[in-house]
């Protein structure tokens, strides 16, 4: 689990896609999306926030 910070922020009225960014700007970590698949079926999907890792 990544040690973000302890900034607030809330999501009420906005998009999912706009409080993913949201956090992101909050607490500058990266995105990384994933799916799980079983039996050709996808069973989740996932997008994960981690610490920043290059410079940008």
């Amino acid at each position: 689990m990544a040690e973000l910070g302890l900034d607030s922020t809330n999501y009420y009225y906005i998009t999912p896609t706009e409080a993913i960014t949201e956090c992101i700007n909050t607490w500058g970590g990266e995105l990384r999306d994933r799916v799980e698949i079983e039996d050709n079926r996808i069973t989740g999907r996932f997008i994960d926030i981690l610490p920043r890792r290059g410079n940008t």
